[in-house]
C-alpha cells in the first residue's frame, strides 16, 4: 500500500533526527496531536517498513566502513596545499572536493595566526582496522579436555582459573 503524502513525509522527517514528535509536526500534522499522532504512525505496518527500507538504503554496509577508514589511514593533503608568496600555507578545498577527498577533513580554519587544518586521525583509522581484522586479539581462549565441576572449585581455584 502507498503512502500519503503526510505520512512519506512523515517517514523522511523522522530520519532526520528520531525525533517522532517534531517529525510529525514538520510533516504538516497538528503540533496539538503530534505526540499521539507519532505512536499511530510508528505503528503502522506501511510506515514502518518504509522506515526500514530507506534506513537500510542510507546505512554503510561493512565494506563501505572499512573502505572509508582506510582511505583515512592513508589519507594525505600534501596534494592539496598551497603556499603563497609570503610563505602562507592553505589548502585547495575546491582541488580536494573534486577528489572526493573532502572527508579527510577534520577541521579547516583560517585565522589571524594562519591556517589550522585537522585531518582525521589516521592512527585511530588503524587501529580500528586492526581490530576488525583480529590483529590486537583482548581476549585469551582457553581449552581443556575433560570436565570441571566448578561447585567443587574453592574461590582460590575459580580466581586462579580466571585469571589464566
Amino acid at each position: 500500500m502507498a503512502l500519503k503524502p503526510k505520512q512519506r513525509a512523515f517517514v523522511f522527517e523522522y530520519l532526520k533526527d528520531f525525533n517522532a514528535t517534531q517529525a510529525a509536526i514538520r510533516a504538516g500534522y497538528s503540533p496539538k496531536y503530534a505526540g499521539t499522532n507519532c505512536d499511530k504512525l510508528l505503528k503502522n505496518t506501511n510506515i514502518s517498513a518504509k522506515i526500514d527500507e530507506e534506513f537500510e538504503k542510507r546505512a554503510m554496509s561493512a565494506n563501505e566502513v572499512l573502505s572509508r577508514m582506510a582511505d583515512i589511514a592513508r589519507g594525505s593533503a600534501e596534494d592539496y596545499l598551497t603556499i603563497d608568496k609570503h610563505g602562507y600555507a592553505g589548502l585547495d578545498l575546491h582541488k580536494m572536493k573534486e577528489a572526493g577527498k573532502l572527508h579527510l577533513v577534520k577541521k579547516y580554519s583560517v585565522t589571524k595566526n594562519g591556517t589550522v587544518l585537522e585531518l582525521y586521525d589516521a592512527q585511530a583509522a588503524l587501529v580500528q582496522m586492526g581490530k576488525q581484522h583480529g590483529l590486537f586479539p583482548n581476549k585469551q581462549e582457553l581449552s581443556h579436555s575433560g570436565n570441571i565441576n566448578l561447585t567443587e572449585l574453592s574461590d582460590d581455584e575459580l580466581r586462579t582459573i580466571a585469571e589464566s
